[in-house]
């Protein structure tokens, strides 16, 4: 027994990312729960380790995993692998000095627990395969099985998830492989029993007995040989063998793609008793030493490296993150999932990783078009190479290798278009936010709206609707307000989430004014003068605003009240609609008749046979030349009175030539009130005749 060895230190995996800046360490990914017995991924720092650096995320991955019993030397022997991988460079020399502690994985003597959960080293190793591959090393560390307060849950679920992330499961006991180390090993890898009838593939790879403290080399020698025919004999089935005992070999044998046993000798009994014990070479006796240099390289040599597959395709460091995803869901409930379950996780993991693949070529591509360092593109443009990546990612995702079939995989390129859709919409606006016109939308809508308030406001000061026209003229405050509140938020980056409602309500104006002027739908053959139509549409808009916001408010002097000049009233006389100038109007040499004009404003008419010499004229009641009369008083055409208090309010009288007075008192300068017409004087209907 070896993990009478774990060297002290406090290892339960509450690290954070700084933890893992300032040096390589264990790093707990999967935590336990011990009164809820449940499991919960730390995805942030699974994350940290396998994508957050770009060398490493779209490289395979070799993970080798060590599981089994509590307290049998796992993170002890771990420890080595981490010596082997800092000094492969060394052959020689990698297990180190004699007198060198040993550091890495956690480990101490005693006979209580020190891992939970799973860990990973929290330090990729590139190495190269023979072919000149780079791939990333992973090493992982399992909460020991059965102790004092795991259940058998704890232990199957712990166990089951490193062997179906793991390439390589070292499954670590003691003294022999005995039937019930058989049997656990059966329920552990229940899950795989029905991924082989679906997928007709083995779920696990590599399996390597590691049989610790050895203590008949006399019957077999330590090692690969002495193992191998260990291993044959324990999963050897007989004809007359119980048929209990015939599955359980089946099983094994079936759930993976290669078995191996390595047999090891007892470290030393300074090792197993000694509480100073910190994994010097010197105490550790040299037959497990020699050992040593025989496992450890046969596993992580270049040569010797397995890389993980599922369903037989290799997987990646960011593969490998979805499948951890993926797979801890299954252990999250309250019991162990259906053998099925299993399957549809798997192939949920590697329709996760091919989507997202595909979706980051999407990403990529776009990036390169509309990225924050590219100019504004012709939203026509930017749709057209939108369909084109979008196409490239879906062809991806299709023609990727995955598990579940075409139908599994229907809903995850739905997923697929969805997420592409919602990245497009991103793009899209990173695309706007470049153009000089959408930039300034915000104040050119509120000014728009100014604009249509001021002249609103005119028209229903015209007709008379006093409530309406200050209503206007509110709308007209609130909107010079929100341009200031506008610019102030650009500028001076405060009061940001106000901003943003300005700019949606300007949004959804400007969309509401654009969809009701837009043209009709295009079908589906207009592509090609679609684009053109929507382009004419577009600087139409922008025309209308553009005359809106500069030609109407420069013109719209002319509508306000101006100073009317007086009318010029010619001398004479008006009676019975008829303009008559002074003097006589008509005569005739048989006879005299007419009407004259007094300079005084009366009238004279006569009508008789011959012609006198001076006429009896006959008084009338005087004309008035045109004009208003209100309220007892007479008013001349044109201006009456007029002014401004120089603090934008204007105020004034005139006479119009239909006989309306227009009055006005407020704020914009423009008439806003229409007096009822005036009182015209009545003119007499006949006259008395002139006489002789």
């Amino acid at each position: 027994m070896v993990e009478n060895i774990d060297r002290n230190g406090d290892m339960n995996g509450d690290l954070n990312d700084f933890d893992i800046v300032m040096g390589a360490q264990p790093v707990q990914i999967v935590a336990t729960d011990e009164e809820e017995h449940s499991f919960t991924l730390n995805e942030d720092l699974l994350e940290e380790i396998l994508v957050s650096d770009e060398r490493l995320r779209d490289k395979k991955v070799v993970v080798i995993s060590v599981a089994g019993a509590f307290r049998k030397g796992k993170s002890f022997l771990l420890d080595f692998f981490l010596r082997y991988l800092d000094r492969k460079d060394n052959p020689d020399r990698w297990l180190g000095e004699d007198n060198e502690v040993l550091t890495g994985f956690s480990w101490r003597g005693g006979s209580e627990r020190e891992t939970t959960g799973i860990l990973l080293w929290s330090k990729p190793y590139l190495c190269t395969l023979p072919d000149g591959e780079e791939v990333a090393v992973i090493l992982m560390d399992t909460q020991g099985s059965f102790d004092s307060t795991s259940t058998v849950k704890d232990c199957a679920t712990v166990f089951a998830l490193s062997t179906m992330l793991s390439s390589v499961q070292i499954y670590n006991i003691t003294q022999n492989i005995q039937e019930d180390d058989l049997q656990h090993l059966q329920l552990f890898t229940e899950y795989g029993k029905l991924a082989i009838e679906e997928s007709h593939e083995t779920p696990f790879q590599s399996l390597l007995f590691l049989v610790r403290d050895w203590s008949f080399p006399y019957e077999a020698s330590y090692g690969y040989n002495g193992g191998e025919a260990i291993l044959g004999r324990r999963l050897e089935t007989k004809p007359k063998q119980h048929n209990e005992l015939i599955q359980v070999r089946n099983h094994i044998r079936s759930c993976f793609d290669k078995l191996a046993c390595f047999l090891m000798p007892h470290p030393g009994l300074k090792v197993a008793t000694s509480p100073t014990f910190e994994g010097q070479l010197a105490d550790i006796d040299e037959g497990f030493k020699q050992n040593l240099r025989e496992l450890i390289p046969s596993l992580l040599s270049s040569e010797n490296l397995v890389v993980k597959k599922i369903n037989g395709l290799p997987v990646t460091c960011r593969g490998l993150v979805e499948y951890f995803k993926a797979y801890i869901k299954i252990y999250q409930g309250d019991e162990l999932p259906e053998p099925k379950s299993m399957l549809l996780a798997t192939a949920e993991a590697n329709n996760l990783a091919a989507l997202a693949s595909a979706k980051d070529l999407y990403s990529q591509k776009m990036e390169k078009v509309c990225g924050g360092d590219t100019p504004f593109l012709a939203p026509q443009e930017l749709e057209r190479r939108h369909e084109k990546y979008k196409s490239a990612s879906l062809g991806m995702f299709h023609t990727t290798r995955k598990m579940g079939g075409a139908e599994f995989s229907r809903e995850f390129a739905e997923k697929l278009e969805e997420d592409i859709g919602d990245a497009f919409i991103n793009f899209v606006k990173l695309n706007d936010s470049k153009n000089i016109f959408n930039a300034a939308r915000t104040p050119a809508v509120f000014f728009a709206i100014m604009v249509v308030a001021y002249l609103s406001s005119g028209f229903f000061g015209i007709v008379g609707i006093q409530s309406f026209a200050m209503l206007c003229n509110f709308i007209i405050v609130l909107s010079l307000m929100a341009i200031v509140t506008w610019a102030y938020v650009r500028f001076s980056g405060d009061l940001r989430e106000f901003g943003q409602q300005l700019d949606q309500i300007a949004e959804i104006v400007w969309d509401e004014v654009k969809g009701r002027a837009q043209p009709r739908p295009l079908s589906q053959g207009d592509d090609g003068n679609g684009a053109k139509l929507t382009k004419a549409y577009e600087m139409y808009s922008f025309g209308v605003l553009l005359f809106i916001s500069i030609v109407i408010p420069s013109s719209a002097t002319s509508l306000r009240a101006t100073i009317v000049p007086p009318t010029t009233i010619p001398a004479g006389c008006y009676y019975q609609g008829d303009f008559y100038p002074p003097g006589e109007v008509k005569s005739d040499p048989n006879g005299c008749y007419g009407v004259v004009c007094d300079p005084s404003g009366y009238v004279y008419y006569w009508d008789n046979f011959y012609c006198g010499s001076t006429p009896l004229p006959t008084t009338v009641a005087p004309t008035t030349p045109p004009g208003c009369y209100y309220n007892g008083q007479f008013y001349p055409p044109g201006e009456i009175e007029s002014g401004n208090d120089g603090q934008g309010w204007c105020y004034g009288t005139y006479c119009t030539d239909d006989y309306h007075v227009i009055s006005w008192d407020n704020f914009s300068c423009t008439p806003t009130t229409t007096l009822p017409p005036t009182t015209i004087p009545p003119y007499p209907t006949s006259f008395p005749p002139f006489s002789k």
